[in-house]
């Protein structure tokens, strides 16, 4: 092993003084303009983006391992192999030294891979966020046990940190503001998308407070958590990507008017029915139409209002029901005529109206 593998903080300093991109970056071109930042108005949203870029880095260069640890802030636990009973053959001694030996290494070299990524995190502060970081009472003791969680958790704590940052209630609806606007990408899975979503509303209600309907302030807690839980699930389906889930938003809205709510509780029963209905289709008309959360017509709202049929006019009389031939009125030819005329327009009018009706339902 390398001295520079030994002691990745020395090699990780001496980079960092001379930062190849500037605002702290390592220099890692994967990771070029992912920083965490202090002090800004998008501090936040800043802390996000680059915890998702390093830990999908750090996944591949490092393993799946260091990808848990950033991404779900979870530790790997080794557990070691079952020592053999005292009448157990060689052979079986033999193998339970190899396992652990394996055991032992594999948690050095995890030891050693939280130290780099502790180092990467680190670079990638800008100035301004590492100073605040290391000026921590505790950051002493999070680096000397290259404790990544710990780290993590102070800067999102920081990044989420209003103080000297902008006016408390501007900061307020520009974070409500984000919640309720946020889109899937047309390429993103579903999976990274409710991750995001779930971790603007974390940091939503860091500064907002839970967000509870106002309607229900005053009432049973239960029941102020589950109209809750009931809105952000909403709010989740409204930034769906509509080319992919229009039939299954289609279906909740159809079953809401037939008198079934099959609306799921919260964000995780919303995403279970989504991920089960993958490629919802539609044309980018009918998607559009989901921009306030139902679309222009629905098959319940046909049924309700029945069938749409053509309104038949008599060219002979101009009266409705009933064609010319069945027309229990006699007439000359001169009428027939000027009734065309009047009975041509009466159906052009009511055409429009048609249309106006179909459109508005």
């Amino acid at each position: 092993m390398s001295a520079q593998e030994k002691n990745p903080r020395s090699d990780w300093r001496k980079k960092n003084t001379t930062a190849k991109y500037g605002y702290g970056d390592t220099g890692i071109e994967e990771l070029r303009g992912s920083v965490y930042q202090y002090g800004t108005q998008t501090q936040a949203e800043r802390y996000l983006k680059t915890t998702k870029a390093i830990a999908e880095y750090v996944g591949k260069e490092h393993g799946k391992e260091m990808w848990k640890l950033i991404n779900d802030k979870e530790e790997t636990e080794f557990e070691e192999p079952a020592e053999p009973k005292e009448d157990a053959s060689k052979a079986s001694m033999e193998k339970y030294k190899m396992l652990l030996k394996m055991n032992i290494e594999d948690e050095k070299r995890y030891k050693r891979q939280k130290a780099k990524v502790f180092r990467i995190i680190m670079g990638q502060c800008q100035s301004a966020m590492r100073n605040k970081v290391e000026s921590l009472p505790e950051y002493s003791d999070l680096e000397k046990e290259d404790d990544v969680i710990g780290l993590l958790t102070k800067m999102e704590e920081l990044a989420y940190s209003t103080d000297n940052v902008q006016y408390e209630y501007w900061t307020m609806q520009a974070s409500v503001k984000r919640l309720v606007t946020m889109t899937q990408d047309p390429k993103e899975s579903l999976m990274s998308f409710s991750k995001r979503f779930l971790a603007q509303q974390e940091m939503t209600e860091s500064v907002w407070g839970k967000l509870i309907p106002n309607k229900l302030k005053g009432q049973a807690t239960d029941l102020q958590e589950k109209a809750r839980d009931k809105y952000l699930a909403c709010v989740f389906l409204a930034a769906v990507d509509r080319h992919r889930y229009k039939k299954a938003v289609d279906e909740l809205n159809n079953s809401f008017l037939l008198g079934t709510v099959d609306y799921p509780e919260d964000v995780p029963g919303m995403l279970t029915l989504l991920s089960n209905r993958r490629g919802g289709g539609g044309t980018t008309k009918e998607a559009e139409a989901l921009k306030d959360g139902f679309t222009a017509t629905s098959f319940a709202q046909q049924r309700k209002k029945g069938p749409r049929q053509r309104t038949i006019y008599c060219y002979r009389c101009g009266k409705k029901g009933h064609i010319s031939r069945d027309c229990p009125m006699e007439s000359d030819d001169s009428s027939v005529e000027s009734n065309k005329s009047n009975t041509s327009a009466m159906q052009t009018k009511d055409n429009k109206e048609t249309e106006r009706v179909s459109w508005s339902m």
